[in-house]
């Protein structure tokens, strides 16, 4: 197999995997909303978002803010072991950034530029 079709087959692994962890915390989402007996504008309010990011978020289409979902979580009021498979599969497709240590590293190049 050449390299570029093996790189091609795993940036296509890498999609569905992201694919399948939206998809299942949409449902783990749309699951406790259910528990919890809320309608899709009740818990929209209760994250601060609209109706059709929840929508989107619970059939795992849209991709909203990390804080827009860490807020679903908390709001979603899950089990700790719900919630710990939650964050799992928030890790997955959309892993934080580290914007200070790259900013940082920046500053530091521009200053060995400078000095030298």
């Amino acid at each position: 197999m050449k390299t570029e079709e093996y790189n091609q087959k795993k940036g296509e692994t890498n999609l569905s995997v992201e694919s399948d962890a939206r998809l299942e915390f949409g449902l783990l989402i749309k699951t406790a909303r259910a528990e919890l007996k809320l309608n899709r504008f009740k818990f929209a309010r209760l994250v601060d978002v609209t109706v059709e990011v929840i929508k989107r978020l619970e059939h795992g289409v849209v991709n909203p803010t990390r804080r827009e979902l860490v807020r679903s979580i908390k709001a979603a009021k899950l089990s700790d072991e719900k919630k710990n498979e939650a964050y799992r599969l928030l890790r997955i497709f959309s892993p934080c950034r580290q914007k200070r240590v790259k900013f940082h590293l920046h500053c530091l190049i521009l200053q060995s530029r400078k000095g030298g």
